[in-house]
């Protein structure tokens, strides 16, 4: 009966089902948190990211098989996403936008490799520390949305960043 359930799991590849379901879950997961905050790289973004990690770490380990170090792609699955997250950082106006899309790229692609590699407690852990990041955090004070703000500089009559002139209505874009 053992070896009938090992046999299902090589022809069904019920082993890389259960990585590609993962990748979607974590990837999607921490997706879905920037989609809601309307943040770029969203959630298509970090589900293909993970995925594509699982699938390059998963051909590299079975193409390897012994003759060759199949640690080789995953470093360049590193230098492939490095290179998508220099894509999303931009300078403007004196300002470094795109940050933090970078490390979310970074690391939703460190954990498909895990997922791949089939260290799934590690890739597990990563996810979970980086959901908990609003739990951890309390200690330290949260800005206020920019609708706030304006609606106190404008509650109060002047702009406190114009030196004392009318503030202008704005309308904030999410």
């Amino acid at each position: 009966m053992q070896h009938f359930l090992a046999q299902m799991v090589d022809v069904f590849r019920l082993e890389l089902f259960l990585q590609l379901c993962l990748a979607t879950l974590f990837g999607g997961a921490i997706g879905l948190e920037r989609e809601l905050g309307g943040k770029p790289a969203g959630l298509r973004t970090n589900i293909l990211i993970c995925i594509g990690s699982v699938l390059y770490t998963k051909l590299s380990f079975t193409m390897a098989a012994g003759t060759a170090d199949p640690t080789r792609i995953a470093a360049q699955i590193v230098t492939g996403v490095g290179f998508i997250g220099a894509g999303t950082i931009l300078h403007a106006r004196g300002a470094v936008v795109g940050l933090t899309s970078a490390a979310t790229i970074w690391v939703v692609a460190a954990i498909g490799v895990a997922l791949g590699a089939t260290f799934y407690s590690e890739a597990s852990s990563a996810w979970w520390r980086g959901n908990q990041r609003r739990a951890c955090c309390r200690c330290m004070p949260t800005p206020a949305p920019p609708s706030w703000t304006s609606w106190r500089r404008l509650s109060a009559g002047r702009d406190s960043r114009s030196s004392g002139r009318r503030a202008v209505a704005r309308t904030w874009t999410s």
